[in-house]
């Protein structure tokens, strides 16, 4: 992947901040369109909007976004100890299942920082 035709959003915005998300998952579909090799990272507070089936008001035009991204072929991905978090749900013996939408991969913080140091522009929101 050539860092120079692949592009990194962060975005870690979530349900208090929703034109701050949807701002950048619309620069993500603005890259991914323009056929740009796109990743979208969620982390923090946008972790909520990787969680399944939790109600959040107002987030439809954020799944919406989402769900237009992975159409488009972009990578979208959460940070996995905030989904375990924020999406975790308690199990027997202490094990904790993390129910995120359809198609968002869980993932650390080394993929976010190996894709910086291989020189992928990335952006936060």
């Amino acid at each position: 992947m050539a860092a120079s035709r692949s592009v990194q959003v962060v975005v870690t915005a979530g349900p208090r901040e929703t034109q701050k998300a949807l701002l950048g998952l619309r620069a993500a579909l603005a890259a991914a369109a323009s056929g740009l090799v796109t990743d979208v990272f969620l982390t923090l507070e946008a972790t909520d909007w990787a969680c399944r089936d939790r109600p959040i008001e107002g987030a439809a035009p954020i799944h919406d976004a989402l769900d237009q991204l992975q159409s488009l072929g972009a990578a979208v991905t959460v940070c996995s100890a905030c989904a375990i978090d924020r999406c975790g749900e308690a199990e027997a013996e202490g094990a904790v299942a993390v129910a995120t939408r359809t198609g968002i991969e869980l993932v650390g913080l080394t993929t976010l920082m190996a894709k910086l140091a291989a020189g992928v522009p990335t952006i936060t929101f």
